[in-house]
């Protein structure tokens, strides 16, 4: 993860020095990148913290005693359910915020792939 890290870092720099006199809309681009490719290594370098680890097991469990309530307890009163669904949108939130990290850094290591591989093929 560390070199895939340091090749993607390397890539936007290229990026970013082949682009500085260019389009500002590139710039702006390649800025977006990484500031998406910062927040998606301090999700995904947090999932690796035993404190965040537990946290989501947590939150993984509380998410299936739910959906296990909602789908077996039909004594449950309109409030509970409306209490049950407002906890497990919480949960899903909550654990969407790591899910998508490790998504959206391959998708912009793929972007600047295709990016740095279109800025060096030759004009035809």
């Amino acid at each position: 993860m560390a070199n895939q890290q340091t090749t993607l870092d390397q890539g936007l720099q290229r990026l970013k020095a082949y682009l500085a006199d260019g389009d500002p809309g590139a710039v702006a681009d390649v800025q977006n990148w990484e500031r998406t490719v910062k927040e998606a290594t301090v999700r995904t370098n947090a999932m690796k913290n035993d404190g965040i680890k537990m946290i989501i097991e947590r939150y993984l469990k509380e998410l299936s005693d739910i959906n296990t309530q909602l789908l077996g307890n039909r004594k449950l009163t309109d409030d509970d359910r409306k209490y049950l669904f407002v906890r497990k949108d919480f949960c899903l939130r909550f654990l969407k915020l790591f899910q998508v990290a490790k998504a959206k850094l391959a998708s912009v290591e793929k972007t600047v792939e295709e990016s740095l591989s279109a800025l060096q093929e030759p004009d035809v």
